[in-house]
């Protein structure tokens, strides 16, 4: 087994999505549409980054970090 674990810098390509769409989205538990902006999950089926591994599915909404010195989230 080899586990992966720490934060790779991936994120979702969601620039064309305003933050409000994205928090709708996660309200709704619509998170396959925000899945499919992962950047991990397009290169893994594009063979272009850890192709020989697979990922549990994600039952669980995007994490954000806050923006400095503050309680909202960085979007």
């Amino acid at each position: 087994y080899v586990f992966w674990i720490g934060d790779l810098n991936f994120r979702l390509d969601g620039e064309d999505l305003p933050s409000e769409v994205i928090d709708k989205l996660i309200k709704k538990n619509e998170l396959n549409l925000l899945l499919a902006r992962d950047q991990l999950k397009v290169v893994m089926e594009k063979g272009d980054a850890f192709s020989e591994f697979t990922e549990h599915p994600i039952p669980f909404p995007p994490t954000y970090k806050f923006e400095f010195h503050s309680h909202a989230y960085d979007l």
